[in-house]
């Protein structure tokens, strides 16, 4: 299912597509299409984290997205080796994780992620993440309100 929204200028349809998270979704524009992390270039989100969902992706990327117009170009949330884009075509004809379509193959494919895997862990990645999920909690703890009568930020009076 896609859903509309529009400005004067921009027109996107919004395609919920599950299996990387539950709440994944696409963004559909004229000439182009931003997947985030459900449709990446020469991969597909991962969906051993939290909320990953194998088969939802295998129903998010073959019934729904990979049916849009080949020519589409495809703007995932991450570059790859300098490359910024591709199209729906392209990754149809080349990417690994596409031409598994049998969907009990796909999911037990996506179940053993290759250790060369483009998607692999990066622990330093994750720690930059645990350090950025730090300081983003240092700032909200910042800009909390202050209570009117105590003065205190986390008084629970409010």
């Amino acid at each position: 299912m896609a859903t509309c929204c529009a400005s004067a200028t921009l027109r996107l349809k919004v395609m919920h597509t599950p299996g990387h998270t539950p709440d994944s979704m696409c963004l559909i524009g004229a000439d182009r299409v931003w997947t985030g992390d459900t449709l990446l270039i020469g991969a597909t989100g991962r969906t051993d984290l939290p909320g990953g969902d194998a088969a939802a992706l295998h129903d998010s990327l073959f019934q729904r997205l990979l049916k849009l117009d080949p020519a589409l170009a495809v703007y995932p949330a991450h570059d790859y080796k300098g490359r910024s884009h591709s199209t729906i075509g392209a990754e149809l004809a080349s990417n690994p994780r596409l031409q598994q379509r049998d969907r009990a193959a796909f999911v037990e494919m996506m179940q053993e992620p290759e250790p060369d895997d483009a998607q692999a862990p990066d622990r330093g990645a994750a720690r930059q993440h645990d350090r950025r999920q730090e300081r983003r909690a240092d700032v909200e703890a910042r800009l909390r309100p202050r209570c009117r009568s105590c003065r205190w930020k986390n008084c629970a009076s409010g």
